[in-house]
């Protein structure tokens, strides 16, 4: 009995061994580097509009000023989320990619 828990775990360990080593992770291909690309892209060019946006509505003289405000508040939440994205999630994206290649 004893003969036969030790042969079950030498075939368990065995099989996580075989397991592993068929673990391929190089499957990067040029779609998903234009994809990385075009998250890149679009990142930064909504943060500049963001920007631009949030700028416009506080200079602008036309405005309500509580439509003023509310677009203020919007642009800085929609900059600070874009941030995010722009700074963190597309270059590590960008990273994650260009190291296969």
């Amino acid at each position: 009995m004893i003969n036969d828990t030790s042969s079950n775990v030498t075939n368990v360990t065995d099989t996580l061994e075989q397991s592993t080593e068929t673990i391929d992770i190089t499957g990067i291909t040029l779609e998903n580097a234009i994809a990385a690309s075009i998250i890149f892209i679009t990142a930064f060019t909504s943060l500049f509009i963001n920007g631009a946006f949030g700028i416009f509505s506080a200079t602008s003289k036309k405005l309500n000023p509580q439509l003023a405000l509310l677009n203020i508040a919007l642009s800085l939440c929609d900059f600070g989320g874009l941030s995010i994205f722009a700074f963190w999630t597309a270059p590590m994206t960008l990273l994650y990619v260009l190291q296969f290649y």
